[in-house]
């Protein structure tokens, strides 16, 4: 057995769905997250959700005070079915969220920002998700670990062990590219939580919670006239 084959047996796991998958980093970054919020943290944003795995009823009470928005159509088509009449879910782009300032107590983006192409996609994401959440709330995002080896080599070979990733990049950030990507989006950085394990170094994977330095409105995409809407309209 090849070292791709025995990465694909090792993260051979049911998603939230009871689905297999080889999502595992994925599916852990999601379990953390999700130990992390209360009712408290509502409304959510829930940025390039996807088939609303996150917040699925089946694994979280959040779901019916949570918008669920993607850049594709049909994974929210997919979750609006399993979450049956719960939750609101928006087509829209993370770099220009269709959210007036302040319209959410919580943002999360989980499982997303190593598919993008580039940190500046990734800091224009933090930059927007702060600007649509409430000054003193709450910024919660995941980044790979560039310094851990397991990374480096799933990076690539990824598509070997997951052909869903297509042409998609595998982007890995070290904790000081983190930190410089917060700081340029005015996010305040108020923890880094290590994953599998749990200890900075070694980690696989970080969850990163942030707060927004500025009140609502300071965005480049605000300053540019876009009125965004609330959570829910039609």
């Amino acid at each position: 057995m090849g070292p791709v084959d025995l990465i694909r047996r090792l993260l051979s796991i049911r998603n939230e769905r009871g689905e297999p998958t080889s999502a595992h980093f994925r599916i852990s970054a999601r379990r953390a997250v999700r130990r992390l919020l209360t009712e408290r943290d509502c409304p959510i944003l829930d940025v390039a959700g996807r088939e609303g795995l996150l917040f699925d009823p089946r694994v979280s009470p959040l779901a019916r005070l949570t918008t669920v928005l993607d850049i594709e159509e049909e994974p929210l088509h997919e979750a609006k079915r399993y979450w049956e009449g719960l939750g609101s879910f928006v087509c829209g782009d993370l770099t220009r969220l269709p959210f007036r300032d302040g319209s959410f107590r919580t943002s999360v983006c989980v499982g997303t920002f190593y598919n993008l192409h580039g940190s500046g996609i990734v800091k224009a994401g933090l930059r927007e998700m702060g600007r649509v959440t409430r000054p003193g709330g709450r910024i919660i995002c995941e980044f790979r670990n560039s310094r851990n080896p397991l990374m480096r080599f799933a990076s690539e070979h990824a598509r070997e062990y997951d052909p869903t990733f297509g042409d998609l990049p595998f982007e890995t950030y070290s904790l000081d590219a983190i930190r410089g990507l917060c700081a340029e989006a005015g996010l305040g950085i108020v923890r880094i939580v290590p994953r599998m394990p749990p200890v900075n170094p070694l980690a696989l994977l970080f969850i990163v919670e942030t707060t927004p330095l500025d009140g609502p409105g300071t965005s480049a995409k605000h300053k540019s006239g876009y009125p965004g809407k609330e959570p829910g309209d039609a």
